[in-house]
């Protein structure tokens, strides 16, 4: 059981920073569009 919620908590931590990545993409793209 404990392995269990070892890799549940890894998917969420992937999870989380898969929409943190997503999230900075948009900004940096938002902000170069600013610069033109």
């Amino acid at each position: 059981m404990e392995t269990l919620q070892e890799c549940v908590a890894y998917e969420n931590a992937h999870q989380n920073r898969t929409q943190i990545l997503r999230r900075l993409k948009w900004k940096a793209e938002e902000l170069r569009e600013d610069e033109e």
